[in-house]
């Protein structure tokens, strides 16, 4: 069984060199017309630029996905699965998402922000 993104491979060899709505040929992005990603017959693949692509979702009931994520638990930032990109880049290269560069000196250490009425307090991170 093929995942999200195989479907969406299979779906780009079948899309036109221009966005069949407005003619541009830049950003194009293939549409499945019954919003089913295993239907990549020709006759459902349309043939997008981003910006038609998005306005035909909104005109059509399906709004953008940030509005239903959650916001980032640490900033606030749109996210997805409650992190965004920063924080979950730190939480895969370092196992927190709290973590935070400084430069000390002349070396670059970590640091577990965490947040108190007064503002962020940064400790200095040891990895266990």
């Amino acid at each position: 069984m093929l995942t999200k993104d195989g479907y969406r491979f299979h779906a780009r060899k079948l899309r036109k060199n221009v966005c069949e709505i407005c003619g541009t040929m830049k950003n194009l992005q293939s549409h499945h017309r019954d919003e089913n990603l295993g239907n990549n017959s020709p006759e459902n693949i349309a043939t997008l630029c981003g910006s038609c692509h998005t306005k035909h979702h909104w005109d059509n009931g399906k709004k953008a996905w940030r509005i239903y994520e959650p916001s980032c638990k640490v900033c606030g930032k749109p996210a997805i699965r409650g992190l965004c990109e920063t924080h979950r880049s730190r939480l895969k290269r370092h196992g927190s998402p709290y973590l935070v560069k400084k430069k000390v000196g002349s070396r670059w250490l970590l640091f577990e922000e965490y947040g108190t009425l007064n503002g962020p307090m940064y400790k200095e991170w040891h990895p266990t």
